[in-house]
């Protein structure tokens, strides 16, 4: 039912970055809301970087799944036509 693929070495980076980048943010902003104390300027910016960088790999992510895909399409697109132009041929050459 499921197909098992291999995870890529680009995959694994991606995902390593998302942990790293996850647990950096949430330890500076944790940091950041002991030493204040309260909701400051500061703490609405680092909270919204830390978001926007997040994001940032989870698109990444995601692009690199969809180019993946649209290059493997792509690479059958391709088979397919040259076997239909070898047909075209064939059939060209009877005539």
């Amino acid at each position: 039912m499921y197909s098992h693929k291999k995870s890529s070495v680009i995959e694994i980076i991606i995902l390593f970055m998302g942990v790293v980048i996850g647990f950096a943010g949430f330890l500076m902003i944790n940091t950041l809301y002991k030493q204040e104390g309260t909701l400051s300027w500061e703490m609405v910016l680092s909270v919204f970087s830390w978001l926007t960088v997040f994001g940032i790999i989870i698109l990444c992510s995601l692009i690199y799944y969809n180019l993946k895909f649209h290059l493997e399409e792509t690479a059958e697109l391709a088979r397919e036509s040259a076997e239909v132009q070898k047909e075209m041929v064939q059939l060209l050459k009877k005539k």
